[in-house]
Formats: C-alpha cells, structure tokens, sequence
C-alpha cells in the first residue's frame, strides 16, 4: 500500500533528521536509511525465495514493497546529505487511511501464518534453511531500525513475523519428533 510506504518514509526521514541534529556542524550518516534499504532488500530476498506463498497471501506487504523500494533508493543521498524534506501533499495519507492499511496488513500476515507454516514444513532441508536465515535477516534488520525509531509499520511486520517463526519452528520439531517415533516402532 501506498499509505504505509510512504508514512514509512516520513518517520525513516524523521528519524535521519534527528540522528543528525545530534551532530555538530550538520555532520551526517545516512544510517536510518542505509538500515531501511536493508530492511527493503531482506524483505524481498525472503518474499522471492523458494517459491513463497506470502506474496500472494500479504498482498498489502508486497503492494508495500512496490512502492517503498524506489522511494527509499531515491531518498538515499538527500538522505545523506541531511536535505531531506518531506513533501505532505494532498495525495498523502491521512492517519486514518494508514492505520486502516497497517491492520489490513496485520490481518493478513496473520491469515497467512497457518499456511506459511504448512508451506515450510514442505521445503527440503537445504531450502528450509535458506528461508529460515531470510526470514531471521528480516527480523533482524527491523529490530536495528527500531534503535533509531518506532515505525508502527516495521513492528506490526516483525510481529507477524516472529508469530510465524514460533509456529514454523514447533511445527517443525514435532514433524521432527513424530519421524523419530515413527522410526522406532
């Protein structure tokens, strides 16, 4: 969603702002944005991977992407250079409309973590453990964003994501453990 990229993108220049304020002489290191490329790239490397079923499912997140991925490149150097202004025109989201759009957002990665899980049970150990590491990429570059800032946007992502992560992981060990009592009878 447009929404989200993009009130996104004013809390991530916000948060770069304020960082270099706390500089002298306007000195500036564009590190919330260079975390939110990563963020951008983790995401799409775990959403691209071994066939995942989430962009089909979290159209709001890859909707997201779409949007959030040029408008963080462009920003980069003004970012950088800490000239960075934001625009509030009238096609920007009010807070109403971003709000909507973060529950619609929670509501699907929540729908799509029973399946997700399903899915990963079905990956083969090597493809499994490529997901697992995209997957704990993802996590992490949001956990070091949420250093400089609280983006409502990245938690509701990062909580999904660690329900997901929980449920994959016990389906997993009892996929694991019932194999083994299969074994033994």
């Amino acid at each position: 969603m447009a929404a989200l990229a993009m009130d996104l993108m004013e809390k991530v220049a916000d948060s770069q702002n304020a960082r270099n304020a706390c500089f002298p002489e306007a000195a500036s290191s564009p590190i919330v944005g260079i975390l939110l490329l990563a963020t951008t790239a983790a995401v799409n490397q775990w959403m691209q991977g071994e066939s995942n079923p989430i962009r089909t499912m979290a159209t709001t997140l890859t909707q997201m992407m779409a949007t959030l991925d040029p408008l963080a490149a462009e920003s980069m150097a003004a970012l950088a250079e800490g000239d960075f202004q934001w625009c509030q025109g009238s096609s920007h989201p009010t807070g109403q409309e971003t709000n909507q759009a973060i529950m619609t957002l929670a509501a699907e990665l929540e729908t799509a973590t029973d399946h997700m899980t399903r899915w990963r049970t079905t990956l083969d150990r090597e493809s499994g453990l490529r997901h697992d590491r995209k997957l704990v990429s993802v996590i992490l570059c949001i956990e070091e964003l949420r250093y400089y800032d609280l983006f409502p946007t990245l938690d509701v992502i990062q909580r999904a994501l660690k329900g997901y992560q929980l449920r994959m992981q016990t389906a997993l060990l009892t996929q694991h453990h019932t194999a083994e009592m299969d074994q033994s009878q």
